[in-house]
């Protein structure tokens, strides 16, 4: 029995532990999304500030900016993919030691099943009309 609740402990903190990632990575996800209408809106002024800019200086100096931004957004992507790429490894990670759990139990299963069980003393029910 003492196993078995073990197992169930594992199990659980297993389950928590891939709730909390899959957990995070959606929040990750979700701030990456609120921020891209904020980051197109930085691109576009860039763009247009490089497109009308009348000194070479002053090109190269949006340029480096714009070349900044989309630094920064390929970092937020690689961050993100990361962060998914973790919560799918640590549910592959969880799934494999829900498997090795089951295959154990198996196991220990057959084991029960063939240690030699107390004889049953038979009983005969009467209703006591004899």
């Amino acid at each position: 029995n003492a196993t078995y609740q073990n197992i169930g402990g594992i199990i659980d903190a297993w389950n928590n532990t891939d709730r909390q990632n899959l957990q995070d990575a959606l929040a990750s996800g979700s701030a990456v999304l609120s921020q891209m209408q904020s980051s197109q809106a930085n691109v576009t002024s860039l763009v247009a500030a490089s497109q009308s800019a009348t000194g070479a200086l002053q090109a190269a100096q949006a340029s480096n900016q714009l070349q900044g931004v989309v630094a920064q957004e390929l970092m937020k992507l690689n961050a993100q993919q990361a962060m998914m790429q973790q919560v799918q490894l640590q549910r592959e990670a969880k799934d494999d030691a829900d498997r090795d759990v089951q295959a154990k139990l198996r196991i220990q299963n057959k084991a029960d099943w063939a240690q030699p069980q107390p004889a049953h003393q038979a009983v005969i029910l009467t209703d006591g009309s004899n």
